[in-house]
């Protein structure tokens, strides 16, 4: 478990103890018992990792087939990623935006206390798809679309964020 001094916020496993009384190895303040933050590690199994990054593949699926569906780009067989994305057909925008939706609330769910750089890291890979597809703000055309994408990022970022936030408190 990791201290963090509340001066500095520097994260150390353990304070320099000099004469029987604490300080930090960094800013050489010293740190009395009330005020040391002990931050918990998080830990990410490798099934828990794959799991969240099958859901996240699901949620991609699922934009891919809203974007078919809603004819959002003529070329869309040629800018989608995922290749085998087959499996179902839509045949309007809000079935498909319907099964997007399911996949959005299981990836939010999957994000719960999940540590910051599985967030970077999915962020990263969003980013990757987005750029691959050519979807950027001046071809997006459609209203849904770009309120998914933003849903996405916000998802990414807000458990990112609220992570941070409570390892700060």
């Amino acid at each position: 478990m990791l201290k963090k001094c509340n001066n500095c916020g520097f994260q150390q496993d353990k304070f320099l103890n000099l004469g029987g009384r604490n300080y930090c190895k960094s800013c050489n303040s010293e740190i009395s018992n009330n005020d040391i933050i002990i931050q918990d590690s998080i830990t990410l199994s490798a099934y828990d990792k794959k799991a969240i990054y099958n859901i996240f593949r699901l949620m991609i699926k699922g934009t891919e087939k809203y974007i078919e569906a809603s004819g959002c780009y003529s070329d869309w067989e040629n800018r989608k990623q995922i290749r085998d994305n087959n499996t179902e057909r839509f045949s309007n925008p809000k079935e498909a935006e319907e099964s997007l939706v399911v996949a959005l609330f299981g990836f939010k769910s999957a994000l719960k206390d999940t540590p910051p750089f599985l967030q970077k890291e999915l962020k990263s890979e969003f980013c990757s798809w987005v750029n691959a597809t050519g979807i950027n703000i001046d071809n997006c055309h459609d209203e849904r679309l770009k309120h998914i994408l933003f849903e996405i990022n916000e998802i990414i970022k807000g458990e990112g964020d609220r992570l941070a936030k409570e390892s700060a408190s």
